[in-house]
């Protein structure tokens, strides 16, 4: 994202791995591994979330308050 503008360089990033309840438990666990080593390195936290786990929802819910927490500021 700094590449498109400098404002975003110490933006946190996050990638949301939506319709998790569509694919199998193992499949989701190896893919979800493999993606989340990559964003890893590049300082991009990855969540894996359905709508129908409602855990999942907090994660993202969690998140988004605090962006909304840092923006009053």
């Amino acid at each position: 994202l700094e590449t498109h503008d400098i404002i975003f360089k110490d933006k946190k990033e996050y990638v949301i791995l939506t319709k998790t309840d569509m694919v199998d438990n193992a499949k989701l666990k190896a893919q979800s591994a493999s993606w989340r080593t990559k964003f890893t390195k590049k300082k991009i936290k990855t969540i894996a979330i359905s709508v129908i786990d409602d855990k999942s929802l907090e994660q993202v819910k969690k998140i988004l308050n605090a962006i909304a927490k840092e923006k009053r500021i």
